[in-house]
């Protein structure tokens, strides 16, 4: 081993140690053998010598022989054995209590006193979730202050964690004592990440039933992120549950689902008919195949049936290859009990869904070329790699007679060999600061519900005195209140961003793509809202004047796009009015809602209806007016985009799909 690797891997702290040592022991030797050589009698063993050499030697490690005895090497000796014993006393003690002093010093004094002062986070758990997003907040800036609690001492993300400058506290989260021991009461987030449903809803009980939570102030809250895997544990944060309702003066609750996350994240990057003709009537519909139907697949799913409504109003088509196919099938509709009135030709006909042991029983496609998306979304990411590459394999030796698209789930990140087959879903870019915490999402869903609110009210006011308004305590603005994105429940604010997630394939319709402010093409701008007739006229009117110039700047640059002109950008924009309302419909219909009055507590809602039926309605019927908010999702695109410095321009010619 050279010298280089040895001075790399620190051992020269070792090596110097041993050689202070051996010196001593070498000095000690010779002192005490001219002492003791000096006074032994002729006839006394050599061999007796060497012994009292040797034991006196160690001895003044001990603290050993007397000082006024020996000549210098001895003197010497006794110094450096004072200083080694010394030492080594004080390394043990700091083995012992580095951690606790450590985090003592950071906790009580370091963060403290450190300006500017900035936000300390509290994760529950190290595991591979936990980890990955500790390891991603103590990359961040220096003001971030990482602390974690992890139950498992023999946890080795623990020593990991540590050396990257964060406190770990080693203990159960459920206790109070523990959490408060991590500085809970100074924490500005905590991220429950144990692993557990049931664990993290007993930490996230204890956390609420602190009584410093309770006297925080409502611009002091405290962000609680809890993970849950299964959707059934949401019910205690539905109207009426136990951790209803999710904002408090002292509290603000958010759910997270790293598997919901991951299939958002996949759609936002590549959305949905991007590869497609999906503005044509009678076009060819787009077709998924999820391979694997765990927690990874029905996320997928899900996100599909969310996501997967066109302008052209032809219904997606999914398959799912599983070999427990018949099993998986009905626990999914046990979850989703409402999907399956609404598939194929029945109900609002929003999806065809099947699922398949082997792709030989498919009713949607005759051969793996007619999917537009093909995906592996195994849990484990070894058969998800098994899996993405035997459907490659069976692809490429038919004729393609369409860009399918191949996607293969895997969490660690790597990367694999074959560049047709993009992976999805890497822990460092899903358990991230700007993806659990900040959600950058949830950032656009606010501004938009604070448009939707101004519709809704009839307000002229800019944003921020309006924003006031509905954070007054005022009882004359009640009703107002009710529209502030703080007061929605957690299904109205997953309803919103889902809207959001939706824009990207809003946008692709028109022929536009976002782009940075700067870059959008200056163009003159057509009064769209004089051209435009009924419905689409009715809602462009209710906006203030800005919006209003904002939607023609948007449909202007449309009516600029390949294969666009006015007619085709007002045709457009009906088509895509229906879509949202199918769109939105499907969220619904996921969350198990009929139609009936609308209540969130009883999973009904008085607007579960197709585009035909609520445009059939009678004039006086307030329903008709949710018209106006399909239209409105549309017009928002660029206004919303332009609030983070986005715009938008026609997608250039080579990347159009028409």
């Amino acid at each position: 081993m050279s010298l280089q690797s040895v001075l790399k891997k620190g051992w020269w702290g070792s090596i110097f140690f041993v050689v202070w040592v051996c010196v001593a022991l070498a000095l000690g030797a010779r002192g005490y053998w001219e002492l003791y050589a000096a006074k032994a009698s002729g006839d006394e063993a050599a061999g007796a010598l060497v012994l009292n050499v040797a034991s006196s030697a160690l001895a003044l490690f001990l603290g050993g022989g007397s000082g006024n005895e020996g000549g210098l090497w001895l003197a010497v000796a006794r110094a450096m054995a004072i200083l080694t014993s010394f030492a080594a006393i004080v390394l043990a003690a700091w083995a012992l209590w580095r951690w606790p002093l450590s985090h003592h010093f950071k906790l009580h004094w370091a963060w403290p006193l450190r300006e500017p002062r900035g936000k300390q986070y509290l994760i529950c758990g190290l595991g591979e979730l936990g980890y990955a997003l500790a390891e991603n907040l103590c990359e961040e800036e220096a003001k971030l202050r990482v602390v974690a609690i992890e139950s498992n001492p023999a946890n080795p993300n623990i020593e990991r964690l540590r050396n990257k400058g964060a406190v770990v506290i080693e203990g159960n989260a459920t206790d109070i004592d523990v959490l408060r021991k991590a500085q809970l009461s100074k924490a500005s987030h905590v991220i429950m990440l144990t692993g557990s449903d049931a664990i993290n809803l007993e930490i996230l009980a204890a956390v609420k039933e602190d009584e410093k939570t309770r006297e925080r102030g409502a611009g002091n809250r405290l962000r609680c992120h809890v993970h849950l895997y299964n959707r059934e544990n949401r019910i205690p944060f539905e109207v009426g549950g136990r951790h209803w309702p999710p904002v408090t003066d002292g509290l603000e609750i958010s759910l997270l689902n790293v598997f919901e996350s991951v299939a958002q994240r996949l759609f936002q990057d590549h959305p949905l008919g991007s590869n497609a003709d999906t503005v044509e009537p009678g076009a060819e519909p787009v077709r998924v195949l999820i391979s694997g139907f765990g927690r990874m697949g029905e996320a997928v799913l899900v996100e599909t049936m969310l996501l997967g409504h066109f302008c052209n109003h032809v219904p997606i088509q999914i398959t799912i290859l599983d070999d427990d196919a018949e099993r998986k099938r009905e626990n999914f509709y046990r979850r989703h009990w409402e999907v399956k009135n609404h598939l194929d030709y029945w109900g609002l006909r929003l999806w065809r869904l099947e699922f398949v042991k082997d792709l030989a029983e498919s009713r949607l496609a005759k051969s793996l070329t007619d999917y537009t998306d093909i995906l592996a979304c195994h849990d484990s990411e070894d058969e998800a790699l098994t899996a993405i590459h035997q459907l490659w394999d069976r692809h490429r030796q038919r004729d393609n007679r369409r860009s399918t698209r191949f996607f293969v789930h895997a969490p660690s990140g790597r990367d694999i060999t074959n560049s047709k087959i993009e992976t999805f879903g890497p822990r460092r870019q899903t358990c991230c600061k700007s993806f659990v915490i900040d959600d950058e999402l949830e950032q656009v869903a606010r501004k938009t519900n604070l448009m939707y609110a101004k519709l809704k009210s009839g307000s002229r006011d800019d944003d921020q005195d309006f924003e006031r308004k509905l954070q007054s305590d005022d009882a004359n603005r009640d009703q107002d209140k009710k529209l502030h994105w703080d007061n929605f429940t957690l299904l109205k604010k997953a309803s919103n961003k889902t809207e959001k997630r939706h824009m990207k394939i809003k946008t692709a319709a028109l022929g536009l793509e976002e782009c940075e402010e700067g870059e959008e093409p200056p163009e003159e701008v057509i009064k769209f809202n004089e051209l435009l007739q009924g419905p689409a006229k009715d809602a462009l009117d209710k906006f203030g004047e800005e919006s209003i110039e904002s939607a023609n700047r948007m449909l202007t640059l449309a009516s600029h796009g390949k294969g666009m002109n006015q007619i085709t950008v007002i045709k457009r924009l009906n088509d895509l009015a229906e879509t949202e309302k199918a769109r939105w419909n499907a969220f619904y219909v996921v969350n198990n809602f009929i139609l009936g009055k609308k209540s969130e507590s009883e999973l009904s809602h008085d607007c579960l209806m197709s585009w035909g039926d609520i445009n059939n309605l009678n004039d006086n019927d307030a329903r008709k007016s949710v018209i106006n908010y399909d239209y409105k999702n549309v017009y928002q695109i660029r206004e919303v985009l332009r609030h983070f410095g986005k715009g938008v321009r026609p997608i250039a010619s080579e990347n159009k799909n028409t």
